[in-house]
């Protein structure tokens, strides 16, 4: 987690001893720290940008007045297809199915400047879109392509005119029948749980995370910014000074992390509380290539914690749920996945059964419980409902187009991985197995033939393993090797 500033420091020790104005403050009560709620009600005046930005007609700049106490938001910025079509699937399905608060969509540069997506990201669903100037801090952001270079553009939110706030990722999908509307009854701030060396039991829905969890993670957790719930403060003055106040944290933050905000937002705010994972289950399947083979059972443990299997083995390690049971949970799909779990890369298929057929063949070892196929194929019929009714209700559709460059481009990269020695498809998961004792010869396992092996193939081997040793580790090794040297007069040389 990268360090923070001497300023960010001070502040953190002051927000640990006294009540600050607005929500996630808190104070010290003896040696425990409880969070202070001061909900005053929004005096619904929009912070507006400074800057006419490109594309855009002046009477579109300040959107129509709040409807509502709270309201739904997310950020679309750049030029990338499926964003675009992330941002429609989400806008329609939180009109259709969580009616009443305000659905804002904070509109950076990119895509919004044109006036075609702006009334198909309006009649998708959203019902005010708001420019906002970005908030740029490559010098946080660890990626090769710098990505999340303007990923802090997110803390606009807390500008916005309502007393309450849940942020969404774009790449969402509530399921049909989830009303979100449900998460304004958590106290802000909120987010689920995050931090990988944490092995222990999910913390309760909605309670604070404990100290003794937080001591366990050190500087390494953080709320996973997919859904948040956080409060703006009541005046526009007292909302932009946040901002600006967090806006020159930022500058002087130091080290670099494929999750800047996230920590950001760990250190700036107490008393986080926990979202329950079924509102933000990301999209992954139950076991993953652990980027190892042997040993065996330590390979399929680390197997199962890549997975959503991970989410359960601190509350039952030795029972994880069976894959219907996770269907029957979840409320909302995350497809926070870069891979090969993103629903564009499987746009080059003619529909949504197309999708979850080849789901489920992509990943019969990895989830054979097709909870990614289900995923992605709910995913695909809500862009293909809102599409159809696009054509119906604008002269120009451009969520065409992008399906179309989608299309083009998910075959492009399925063509362009490479062959499986195991199954002898083509994947962009595909690594060379670099840890398998004396290339598979003396395995109990079947990887002799395999040298380049995609990521379903290594886990149908891990699987077949059932966390037993194998005769590599068993001291078999050189007994088999004695009797090859006699046999074929020596041990071929890798």
């Amino acid at each position: 987690m990268p360090a923070a500033s001497p300023r960010m420091a001070a502040i953190i020790r002051k927000r640990s001893s006294e009540a600050v104005d607005g929500g996630g403050s808190c104070k010290r009560n003896g040696n425990a720290i409880t969070s202070v709620t001061l909900v005053q009600k929004s005096d619904q005046r929009w912070s507006l940008s400074s800057a006419s930005p490109q594309g855009w007609e002046t009477r579109e700049l300040e959107p129509s007045p709040p409807r509502s106490e709270s309201c739904f938001a997310a950020l679309l910025h750049g030029e990338k297809n499926e964003y675009f079509l992330y941002a429609c699937v989400l806008g329609r399905r939180l009109r259709d199915e969580s009616p009443g608060p305000d659905r804002v969509l904070l509109c950076g540069p990119g895509c919004c400047e044109d006036p075609v997506k702006r009334r198909a990201l309006v009649h998708a669903g959203w019902s005010h879109l708001l420019p906002v100037e970005p908030i740029a801090a490559p010098h946080l952001d660890q990626t090769r392509a710098k990505r999340h270079a303007l990923v802090f553009t997110k803390l606009r939110v807390l500008e916005l005119p309502y007393t309450k706030v849940l942020l969404l990722d774009l790449d969402l999908l509530p399921r049909l029948g989830t009303q979100l509307g449900e998460l304004f009854e958590v106290a802000a701030p909120a987010g689920k749980f995050h931090c990988i060396r944490y092995h222990g039991p999910e913390p309760r829905h909605a309670e604070i995370i404990s100290m003794e969890v937080r001591q366990e993670c050190g500087h390494h957790w953080s709320p996973n910014a997919g859904v948040m719930r956080l409060d703006p403060r009541a005046t526009l003055d007292q909302r932009r000074s946040q901002v600006a106040d967090m806006i020159s944290d930022i500058i002087q933050r130091e080290g670099k992390s494929f999750l800047p905000e996230q920590y950001f937002l760990a250190q700036y705010f107490c008393d986080w509380r926990h979202v329950n994972k079924s509102w933000n289950w990301e999209v992954w399947p139950e076991w993953d290539d652990p980027c190892i083979t042997h040993p065996l059972p330590e390979a399929c443990k680390r197997a199962q914690r890549q997975g959503w299997a991970g989410y359960y083995l601190g509350i039952c390690p030795d029972s994880v749920p069976e894959a219907s049971t996770v269907l029957a949970d979840v409320r909302v799909w995350h497809f926070s996945g870069s891979w090969d779990t993103a629903p564009w890369m499987f746009q080059n298929l003619v529909d949504a059964d197309a999708v979850r057929v080849e789901a489920m063949q992509r990943f019969r070892s990895r989830d054979p419980g097709g909870v990614v196929a289900t995923a992605l194929y709910e995913w695909r019929s809500a862009l293909d409902e809102i599409v159809v009714d696009t054509d119906a209700a604008l002269d120009v559709n451009p969520l065409r187009a992008a399906v179309s460059a989608l299309a083009s481009q998910a075959a492009d990269s399925l063509g362009n991985g490479w062959t499986c020695d195991g199954c002898g498809e083509p994947s962009r998961r595909l690594r060379e197995l670099k840890d398998v004792p004396w290339s598979g010869m003396y395995c109990s396992g079947q990887w002799s033939d395999m040298h380049w092996a995609c990521a379903d193939c290594i886990v149908a081997q891990l699987r077949a393993a059932n966390f037993e040793e194998c005769s590599c580790t068993k001291g078999e090794v050189e007994t088999c090797r004695f009797e090859c040297q006699n046999h074929d007069g020596g041990v071929q040389k890798n």
